[in-house]
């Protein structure tokens, strides 16, 4: 943005800007046409983004223009063409005023729109670093209370389950333990228990036997230990 004394420097240099023009305007014959140099007046506003300056430049200009076809001197062309070539510069003055408002709005919008892009990833950067901090909060506890997790998904029929769950029933670790898997259905034996025992037919691996642990149609053989 710019600064308070930079806006009225660049406000004053485009009125006295204005008022050169229409006195050089007003001093020419007809026939020269001086207001293609209101252009530059209407366009300069655009570095405020306020359609409101844009708006009273063009109609001062516009303004000017119409006092300088009955102020200036007659010339060496016929009225008409005066007329015609001073309509031309409203509609040329108009025009450039609406695309200056709209290029000004556009300009806002996107602005706004970029402005709430920055807020919602700062906000989801938030709320990852929470979750984070969360989760580990969570694993820690888990950890130092021995606890096991053993989730079961009935309509993907995936199953998740931790290395701390399986020690927890009593089988060694085994390679593969704690990762995602479909459930297996074949029986084989289990491995041996730590310390020895006796085992009953069970699922070929101590990850299926796990994983029957979550299924209604089926019930896991029990192990009875030595």
């Amino acid at each position: 943005m710019m600064s308070n004394s930079r806006h009225v420097l660049l406000m004053t240099a485009l009125a006295s800007y204005s008022v050169l023009v229409f006195v050089l305007d007003v001093v020419t014959p007809r026939g020269i046409e001086v207001w293609v140099l209101n252009l530059p007046v209407v366009i300069a506003p655009v570095l405020f983004r306020n359609p409101r300056l844009v708006l009273f430049f063009s109609l001062a200009s516009s303004a000017m223009v119409v006092v300088g076809l009955f102020w200036s001197p007659p010339g060496y062309n016929p009225p008409s063409w005066d007329i015609l070539n001073r309509g031309m510069g409203l509609a040329a003055i108009g025009l450039i005023a609406a695309m200056a408002i709209n290029f000004i709005k556009k300009t806002t919008q996107l602005d706004d729109a970029l402005g709430r892009l920055r807020r919602e990833t700062s906000e989801r950067d938030r709320i990852s670093r929470a979750l984070e901090r969360s989760e580990q909060r969570l694993r820690l506890a888990m950890e130092g209370a021995g606890m096991g997790t053993f989730d079961v998904n009935l309509q993907t029929d995936r199953v998740v389950w931790s290395a701390t769950h399986l020690r927890m029933l009593g089988y060694r670790r085994m390679p593969g333990l704690g990762r995602a898997c479909r459930p297996c259905h074949g029986h084989t034996a289990l491995p041996h228990r730590p310390g020895g025992g006796q085992q009953r037919p069970a699922p070929r691996t101590a990850s299926a036997h796990s994983l029957d642990l979550g299924r209604r149609a089926q019930r896991p053989a029990a192990v009875y230990p030595g």
